[in-house]
């Protein structure tokens, strides 16, 4: 079986706003918090359009093993 191993993060556990506080943007340059969880939840993808929006793709299942030749 394989073993999971947890990514480390510095900034894990961190809300949103205190996230991007802690960027470290170039001069002139500034971060807004566009929605955070628990709005938007497992995303494992996402596209902006050329008129700004996003799109987040969301995988409620993501990392929930299935067994073999099943899922």
């Amino acid at each position: 079986m394989i073993q999971l191993v947890q990514d480390k993060y510095p900034h894990a556990g961190l809300s949103a706003a205190e996230t991007a506080a802690a960027m470290k943007l170039p001069d002139g340059s500034c971060v807004t918090v566009g929605t955070a969880e628990p709005d938007v939840q497992q995303p494992i993808g996402m596209a902006i359009d050329d008129q700004n929006r996003v799109c987040v793709v969301e995988a409620y299942e993501f990392l929930l093993r299935a067994e073999r030749n099943k899922g």
